[in-house]
């Protein structure tokens, strides 16, 4: 024993030694090196040092990453009653659903009327539909019930894994049933994720939850799922929930295709908020000129607001927006932003943000990258940057806003907006082209493509080029930055072309000299662009040449931010980003 330990000893002393030898001869080579070329011993100690700090912290952060994504990751799981969740549905102590046989029988028992209808439920476990680990037993035999209620034990059946992952069976029955019942109460996720949920019904209402009264809904991943449904309300989350909710920190990732009213995360809802969520997942109609599809919520029939959430996955149908297919009510968006493709395969309302309001809509701090287009050959197909719609009897607001994703409809383009009956636009910007896919009759603008008599555009600069698939003709309205009305402290340095004898203008398409109340227009040194019969309705033109393009820009950093102090001033909730000039010479957003 004491022969063992006098070996390690040894072993150990000389590992020290060799180790001790190499750091002095590093050292050693570090000191003649700095010898040699007159350096500072101490100094280089020192960067050494900083380099060292630096590297063990992002070595700790890469760590913690790795160690928070295996912590999400399935394990085998562990329930002793599967089937049976644990705890008493109160909110010191909610049903805890532990393994996917869990999962299971809490929708059958919710869809027939049974036990968990109402109460406080949690998701012990990430679970992976696909995934062994997640079931006590993935060969237990399980048939659906004749009424799609769901899945219960029958050893005449088949395996419970292949009937939720086959693409030859119906997948998951979703929580809630529209016929029968809906949960009605408190959902956490705990943190962890459900991964491969898979769906193939000929239902309405599907998703993790079908019909859903749901108040609130947390902590909660969707990820990789495949969610098909040939009717309505479809979600990654929920189908429909009826009562006002709240959804915080969720997201979804896959694929959702259904017939009306889907959404990322929600399909249909009365009033929902949105905080710290996203979704990547990819929503199509197929083709169908079906409506109200949107990254957050397809239709909100009453109120919304969405705070510090994204959308990534492209977005197809008609009345569809990165975030809101429709709103029916007061809408807030803040802090949050689109980068995936909306696109309508025939006529209708959509936008980069919110495809149409039919109420209040305020956005601010937030910005579209995706591009936005409306298809078919329809006369009035509204298509905007940010909004795409907002009818008579709506008010939208959209302040310190910016668009970069190019927009492509026949009629009423606008890089911010298309059209919109009262519209208030104030420190916005837009750097996408806007086309025009058919000319004659058509409203196209850098800002707003068509406004009512009460629109105000103020503070806005616009560098995307208006064009036109087959030239503007005689009824064309072609803008840098709004069709009519009037708009100050605003500049455009987008390349327009009037039509043959349309309306053009370089801030205004058709209006006074009065129109253009301080505003300017870049003129172009290398000759390229602006058609000569672009008119400038009281705006001035300014030269990267001499020093009037930078003052103008000054002046609009002014106008920005003095519009950010008021506001900020006499708002409780939202605080507005202030500006500076960026490195390309325009205002961009200070952080």
């Amino acid at each position: 024993m004491n022969g063992t330990i006098q070996k390690e000893n040894k072993g150990i002393t000389l590992i020290a030694l060799i180790i001790t030898v190499i750091v002095l001869l590093i050292l050693a080579g570090v000191a003649i090196g700095i010898a040699i070329n007159g350096g500072d011993i101490f100094g280089k100690a020192a960067e050494a040092r900083e380099s060292w700090n630096v590297a063990v912290e992002k070595e700790e952060i890469t760590l913690n990453s790795y160690l928070e994504f295996l912590n999400k990751m399935p394990k085998k799981v562990s329930d002793e009653n599967p089937g049976v969740l644990e705890g008493e549905g109160t909110e010191e102590n909610p049903w805890v659903i532990n393994s996917i046989e869990d999962l299971v029988a809490f929708a059958y028992e919710v869809n027939t009327v049974g036990k968990y209808k109402s109460g406080n439920v949690k998701l012990g476990v990430s679970l992976d539909f696909n995934n062994n680990d997640s079931y006590v037993n993935p060969e237990t035999k399980y048939t659906l019930d004749v009424q799609n209620n769901g899945y219960v034990v029958d050893e005449n059946g088949s395996a419970i894994k292949e009937l939720l992952t086959s693409r030859n069976q119906k997948g998951f029955i979703p929580i809630g049933n529209e016929s029968l019942s809906s949960f009605e109460g408190i959902v956490d996720g705990g943190n962890n994720i459900i991964y491969n949920l898979y769906e193939n019904l000929d239902l309405y209402h599907c998703g993790l939850f079908g019909e859903a009264k749901i108040t609130e809904i947390k902590n909660l991943g969707i990820e990789n799922c495949d969610i098909t449904s040939s009717h309505s309300d479809v979600g990654g989350l929920i189908g429909y929930n009826i009562m006002s909710i709240k959804v915080t920190n969720c997201h979804c990732t896959g694929s959702i295709y259904g017939d009306q009213e889907v959404g990322g995360l929600v399909g249909e809802c009365t009033s929902i908020e949105f905080e710290h969520c996203y979704n990547t997942a990819n929503l199509s109609e197929g083709g169908r000129s079906k409506y109200r599809y949107g990254g957050m919520a397809g239709y909100v029939r009453s109120n919304a607001k969405v705070v510090d959430c994204y959308n990534t996955g492209s977005v197809e149908a008609c009345e569809a927006g990165g975030l809101i297919g429709k709103c029916d009510g007061t809408g807030i968006i803040d802090r949050s932003y689109n980068t995936g493709r909306v696109y309508a395969y025939e006529e209708y309302y959509i936008g980069g943000l919110v495809g149409r309001v039919d109420g209040t809509m305020t956005i601010t701090n937030s910005y579209n990258t995706g591009e936005v287009e409306a298809g078919g050959d329809v006369s009035v197909t509204p298509a905007g940057g940010i909004v795409g719609y907002a009818g008579s009897g709506t008010v939208v607001n959209i302040y310190n806003c910016f668009n970069a994703g190019n927009v492509l409809s026949t009629s009423r383009t606008g890089g911010i907006a298309g059209q919109c009956n009262t519209i208030n636009v104030k420190n916005c910007y837009n750097t996408g082209t806007v086309t025009a896919k058919r000319s004659n009759y058509g409203y196209h603008g850098g800002i707003l493509a068509m406004g009512g008599s009460n629109t105000v555009v103020e503070n806005c600069y616009n560098l995307g080029d208006i064009v036109s698939v087959n030239g503007f003709a005689t009824y064309d309205y072609v803008s840098g930055i709004s069709m009519v009305g009037s708009a100050q402290n605003c500049h455009n340095s987008g390349n327009i072309t009037r039509g043959n004898s349309g309306y053009a203008g370089e801030i205004i398409a058709y209006g006074g000299a009065e129109s253009a109340t301080t505003c300017t227009y870049l003129h172009r040194e290398d000759g390229s662009g602006i058609s000569t019969n672009v008119d400038a309705n009281g705006a001035t033109k300014v030269y990267t040449s001499d020093n009037s393009f930078s003052t103008a820009m000054n002046s609009l950093l002014g106008h920005m931010n003095s519009f950010v102090n008021s506001y900020n001033t006499n708002s409780a909730d939202v605080k507005l980003k202030s500006w500076v000039i960026g490195s390309n010479g325009y205002p961009v957003w200070s952080n």
